[in-house]
C-alpha cells in the first residue's frame, strides 16, 4: 500500500471513517491513529510491539488477537489491524488430531497401569509418572488450542453459588498438589452464599491457570496462595494472592505468546493469560493485576446481578474428582512428577 507523507490532521481526515484500526508511525516515532485504533486503548507496550512488526502474525494487543498487515516506506510504518481468532480452522483441526492421538495413548497407559503390582519397582513407577505427566501437558496444549478460537468458549451461564464453587475448587486444587510440591493453598470465603450468573467450568479454568502460574513462579520454593472471595456493592471480588511475582501487571499486558523465543519446554503455548482475559470478559468482569508488599495478586471482579424473574436455585459445583479433571490438566505444567504417581488417586484429600 502506498502512503503519502501526512500530518495528524491529514491522517484523521483520510481515515476517520475507516472501520478497522489504522496506525502510522512517522520516522520521528510519533504515532498517528484513526478513531477505530483509538478505541482499542493501545498501551505503550502495545505500540512498542507494533513498532517492531516484522510481518509475523497473529499478535496479542489490547486483550485480543489481531492479524497485522503493514508497509514500511520512507514516510514511516503504516499498519492495518484486523481482529483475528487465532487461525480458527487450523487450530480446531490440530486440536482434534491431538485429542484423537492422546485418547489412544491414555488407553495404552491405562492398560500399563493395570499390570502394576505391589512388587513393581519404584523406578518403573517413576517412569510411568513421567509419561503420565507428559501426556497431560500435551492434553493441556490441546485444550488451550480449543479455547483460543473465538467461538469455542461457552457463553452458557447459570446462577452459581460462588462461595460453594470456590470452596469446592480449592479442595480439588489441594488434592492435586502433593506435599512434595511445597504448595500451600488457602481459601477465605464469605459466611453466606454469594450468587452470580457464571459458568463454573470456565471460572475453574481461569482460577486454575492463575494458580498454576503462581506455583511455577515459586520455582520450587514454598508457594503460599490465598484465594479470597468478597462482595463489594454489586460485584463479587475474587483475589488470588501469592508470595511470588507471578501475577504482576506484566502478565496481562505482555503474555508469553508474543515472545516465541521465551516459549521454554514445560511452559505451554503461552495462550493461558489471553484465554483467562477472554473468560473474564464473557462474564462481564475484569482482571486487574498488582504488586503487593509480599508478592503479587490478581483481582477478578464479576457482576452479581441476577436477571429479573430468574427462579432456579443457585447451582453447585460438583465435588467429584476425576482422573482427567480439567483442573488437573491445567495444573500439569506446574506440578512435579510426584503428582502423577500411578497410585495418586488413592490419596485422601488434604
Amino acid at each position: 500500500m502506498e502512503v503519502a507523507a501526512v500530518d495528524g490532521s491529514q491522517f484523521k481526515s483520510c481515515y476517520e471513517l475507516f472501520p478497522d484500526p489504522l496506525l502510522l508511525q512517522t520516522p520521528e516515532g510519533t504515532w498517528l491513529t484513526n478513531p477505530a485504533a483509538d478505541a482499542l486503548g493501545l498501551s505503550q507496550t502495545d505500540l512498542d510491539r507494533l513498532s517492531e512488526w516484522d510481518g509475523s502474525s497473529p499478535i496479542w494487543l489490547s486483550r485480543q488477537f489481531f492479524y497485522v498487515q503493514g508497509h514500511r516506506t520512507a514516510d514511516g510504518l503504516f499498519l492495518l489491524l484486523v481482529a483475528d481468532s487465532f487461525l480458527s480452522s487450523t487450530t480446531d483441526n490440530l486440536s482434534s488430531q491431538l485429542r484423537q492421538t492422546l485418547s489412544q495413548a491414555f488407553n495404552s497407559l491405562a492398560l500399563l497401569k493395570e499390570s502394576l503390582t505391589s512388587d513393581t519397582s519404584p523406578a518403573i513407577q517413576g517412569w510411568i509418572s513421567g509419561l503420565t505427566q507428559a501426556l497431560f501437558r500435551i492434553f493441556r496444549m490441546a485444550t488451550e488450542l480449543e479455547h483460543s478460537t473465538a467461538n469455542e468458549l461457552s457463553r452458557h451461564k447459570s446462577c452459581l453459588d460462588l462461595t460453594q464453587w470456590l470452596d469446592s475448587l480449592t479442595t480439588e486444587l489441594r488434592y492435586w498438589c502433593p506435599a512434595s510440591d511445597k504448595v500451600t493453598l488457602r481459601a477465605e470465603l464469605p459466611s453466606a452464599p454469594l450468587a452470580a450468573m457464571a459458568n463454573y467450568t470456565l471460572l475453574d479454568y481461569l482460577v486454575t491457570h492463575l494458580v498454576s502460574n503462581a506455583i511455577k513462579a515459586a520455582s520450587g520454593q514454598e508457594a503460599e496462595i490465598v484465594l479470597s472471595l468478597k462482595k463489594n456493592a454489586d460485584q463479587a471480588v475474587l483475589t488470588i494472592h501469592c508470595n511470588a511475582d507471578a501475577l504482576s501487571p506484566e502478565v496481562l499486558t505482555d503474555p508469553l505468546w508474543n515472545q516465541p523465543t521465551r516459549l521454554l519446554p514445560g511452559r505451554g503455548l503461552g495462550l493461558g493469560v489471553p484465554i483467562t482475559q477472554r473468560i473474564a470478559a464473557l462474564h462481564g468482569g475484569t482482571l486487574v493485576a498488582s504488586h503487593t508488599k509480599d508478592g503479587s495478586q490478581i483481582t477478578l471482579s464479576l457482576p452479581t446481578a441476577i436477571p429479573e424473574g430468574y427462579l432456579a436455585s443457585p447451582a453447585l459445583r460438583p465435588n467429584i474428582i476425576d482422573e482427567f479433571s480439567p483442573v488437573r490438566v491445567v495444573l500439569s505444567d506446574a506440578l512435579s512428577v510426584d503428582a502423577f504417581h500411578p497410585h495418586n488417586l488413592t490419596r485422601s484429600n488434604k
